[in-house]
């Protein structure tokens, strides 16, 4: 009978290997195309809360009625359901967070000094849940990403302030899973590699996927 011996067959695992390092050139190209055109959205203010915000007062962070209490606001002994507030030296509003029973509940937005958008970020019961966004002080976008509870969902990309993209990763489940793309400052790749069940193939510094760890 004859048998079967894989140390005398290397190419049956050389193949799996070789389609993955394929696959993971074919899967950078668009990605990388989007970094070399360095579009980047700019935005002034922080988009408008989709959901509807808690009733109830709005309240300076400095008021000394506000007090917290087992990780969660009160205000006058009971738990603090509307908006606190932050002022920068001259008046103008740096920063709007959202709660109810104490814990932040909708839409977070900070602005910069000059005004312009600095974060919008969305929690349900403590937890960042939704949209996330930032911008940097000149305008241009510096993060965005859908988060839950468990962690990052789908797509997180971030750019360097001068707009060129700094990473744009994948995740599911909180984890990261499919193609992670970095690049440095001034425009070339940093790292490339892909997640897949568990599993990393490619490393940091490397310009295509190579092997698996």
């Amino acid at each position: 009978m004859n048998r079967f011996y894989p140390s005398r067959c290397p190419g049956i695992y050389l193949l799996p290997v070789a389609l993955l390092v394929l696959s993971c050139d074919r899967q950078e190209e668009q990605p990388a195309a989007s970094a070399r055109q360095g579009a980047v959205t700019v935005l002034s203010s922080p988009p408008a809360a989709v959901e509807q915000e808690p009733a109830g007062p709005e309240i300076e962070s400095s008021d000394p009625r506000l007090q917290k209490k087992n990780g969660r606001f009160a205000f006058e002994g009971s738990p603090f359901t509307g908006s606190i507030t932050e002022h920068y030296a001259d008046g103008s509003l740096k920063s709007r967070i959202s709660y109810r029973e104490g814990l932040k509940d909708g839409l977070y937005q900070a602005w910069w000094p000059a005004g312009g958008a600095r974060l919008a970020l969305h929690y349900k019961q403590g937890r960042k849940n939704g949209l996330q966004e930032a911008w940097w002080e000149n305008g241009n976008r510096r993060y965005t990403l859908t988060t839950f509870p468990g962690g990052p969902e789908g797509k997180k990309e971030e750019w360097f302030e001068n707009g060129r993209r700094y990473r744009l990763m994948n995740y599911k489940g909180g984890r990261e899973d499919g193609l992670q793309l970095g690049w440095f400052r001034d425009g070339k790749r940093h790292f490339n590699y892909v997640y897949r069940a568990g599993r990393r193939y490619g490393l940091p510094g490397k310009r295509t996927c190579e092997g698996g760890e």
